[in-house]
């Protein structure tokens, strides 16, 4: 497989060229390989130094790229004990990657508000006179206890969509990884306290998309070699998944 190549051009800062380097690699955001992202920064740097780019432009870059040699730098040099709130050049640079996602997540979001609600035309409201409606004043004294049930409608609001948009935030730096191999480890856990377990069971609302996906094709995977058997006595009834020929003479 022929190594990916990067035009420098295309991204509007440094970060973001790191980011998508880091991405292609599937590389959990909290436990980098700084080596080898350092070494493929470097050659892209090396690689788009003729391409007659914009003097500022390529200086940010640069120091994107002593700043990863000065981290790769640390990390081969012996530990020294260091205070818990000390942060190193490590923390910092993870940091920004934070708040790079954080920016770009919020961009594409109101792209997506954008390219929705960018046509549209508010149309100016009316007077109840021009709509021939008359107005009937009623007094109705606003009560304190009316405001507080308001106050705490409003916060169980706001706090609802602040732990959603947490968890996309934390699903954004820190990806789900669930293989096919997981799924058939638990599957077969399953297995030891139970004869037989529906279908159904593997899919629970609760679980990930790519948990869900990765439990199917193991189901998939096992049957097709025998190690499970599907059973469904009637046409859209529930689907029985128990232990295959093969895997019983094994354990046996």
């Amino acid at each position: 497989m022929s190594e990916m190549r990067y035009d420098i051009r295309q991204y509007d800062s440094p970060l973001a060229l790191l980011d998508h380097i880091i991405r292609d690699k599937q590389a959990d955001l909290f436990n980098l390989p700084i080596a080898e992202i350092c070494s493929q920064y470097l050659a892209v740097i090396e690689e788009n130094s003729q391409a007659g780019l914009d003097m500022d432009l390529a200086s940010e870059f640069v120091v994107m790229a002593s700043t990863l040699m000065q981290i790769k730098t640390s990390l081969l040099l012996p530990r020294r004990v260091q205070a818990e709130a000390e942060a190193g050049p490590m923390d910092e640079l993870i940091l920004q990657l934070m708040a790079y996602r954080r920016m770009k997540s919020l961009a594409e979001d109101l792209e997506g508000r954008y390219d929705l609600y960018g046509g549209t035309v508010q149309r100016e409201a009316l007077l109840p006179s021009q709509l021939g409606l008359e107005l009937e004043v009623v007094e109705d004294p606003l009560k304190r206890d009316q405001v507080w049930a308001a106050a705490d409608r409003l916060a169980a609001i706001n706090a609802q969509r602040y732990n959603q948009q947490n968890l996309r935030i934390i699903r954004l730096l820190k990806p789900e990884r669930f293989t096919i191999k997981d799924a058939v480890r638990r599957l077969f856990k399953e297995f030891r306290s139970k004869s037989q377990i529906f279908f159904h069971e593997l899919f629970p609302s609760d679980k990930g998309q790519e948990e869900k996906v990765s439990g199917f094709l193991a189901v998939l995977e096992l049957v097709n070699s025998n190690r499970l058997e599907a059973r469904q006595d009637k046409a859209f009834g529930p689907i029985t998944l128990v232990r295959g020929r093969q895997e019983k003479d094994s354990n046996e």
